[in-house]
């Protein structure tokens, strides 16, 4: 998982730019929604139902979810990714999953011999593949729960990248971030803003902690732990964003220096207590992220 873990980003941004990784990981997640107010389970535990054929266990996943049955989820997908989520959300999630399926669907075999179900005119896979058992089909569980924390942690540090080029982009100008309708720049530009009118610190997004050592010039600044470090110069360090749980919902740290330039690193186990901390221009170990051209929009080229 460790060696999996580090490609993640690179190639669900290559494979699926802009919003297009949005519903990507939201296909991924909602499938824990599907089930709803279960929670996880050992694997040992799971008996998920087999089929005659990948065919049929799609058609009744389908089913399943149209008509609402939770206790058919479970038995299809397997307790493991049931969450213990609000059921408005869930049924929400299984409306969705419901339109995409109806849109278009498919299966594609692949070469590890497993099939996978594409749904949407987009064709999104979904997270959990089907595989042959003594002649029968069943969803893989395992694999599904994998591929969930592939495609989250992938997300959150791509995320997490757009919100450092914003907080960049906001500092150079103020006012570009006031009228955007882009969330991630909204967000940016709520960071940067006086103590009392945006988001502490404290407050994760998509998974991440964004810790502003430098505020711009006109702002108020904290100085408590994953606050800000007093508005001043610390040697060219101005952002850092770090993962609100390592190897779960992010790996690497991400830094944004007063010139703009972006770089990362994996901290490790102790990314929670070093992260906190960072205050100078990185040294040693840290690497360029290469991003895209921002859209209008402040999104992502591509979507």
């Amino acid at each position: 998982m460790e060696n999996e873990l580090m490609p993640t980003r690179k190639t669900m941004v290559e494979a699926f730019p802009g919003r297009a990784l949005t519903w990507l990981v939201a296909s991924a997640v909602s499938v824990l929604l599907l089930v709803g107010g279960a929670r996880w389970s050992r694997a040992e535990e799971s008996g998920t139902k087999t089929f005659s054929s990948a065919e049929e266990a799609c058609k009744a996943l389908f089913q399943a979810v149209r008509d609402d049955d939770v206790h058919a989820l479970e038995v299809i997908l397997g307790p493991e990714l049931t969450s213990s989520g609000a059921e408005s959300e869930a049924k929400l999630e299984r409306q969705r999953f419901d339109a995409k399926y109806c849109e278009m669907h498919r299966l594609v075999r692949e070469p590890d011999g497993t099939t996978e179900l594409y749904v949407g005119a987009e064709n999104w896979p979904f997270p959990v593949p089907l595989v042959p058992e003594s002649g029968r089909w069943r969803f893989d569980t395992e694999a599904g729960q994998r591929e969930i924390l592939l495609r989250r942690v992938g997300h959150d540090e791509a995320t997490a990248i757009r919100v450092c080029e914003a907080l960049g982009r906001t500092t150079k100008q103020p006012e570009a971030g006031a009228t955007s309708d882009d969330p991630i720049t909204r967000y940016a530009e709520r960071l940067l803003a006086p103590a009392d009118a945006g988001p502490t610190a404290e407050e994760p997004f998509h998974g991440y902690y964004f810790r502003v050592v430098t505020k711009r010039p006109g702002t108020s600044a904290a100085t408590t732990g994953r606050g800000h470090a007093g508005g001043k110069k610390t040697r060219g360090l101005a952002f850092v964003a770090y993962p609100v749980d390592y190897r779960s919902s992010g790996v690497m740290t991400f830094v944004v220096t007063d010139d703009g330039a972006l770089y990362e690193k994996d901290l490790g186990p102790d990314t929670a207590t070093i992260a906190p901390a960072l205050n100078e221009r990185p040294a040693s170990g840290w690497h360029a992220v290469k991003t895209e051209p921002a859209t209008p929009e402040g999104g992502r080229a591509g979507g």
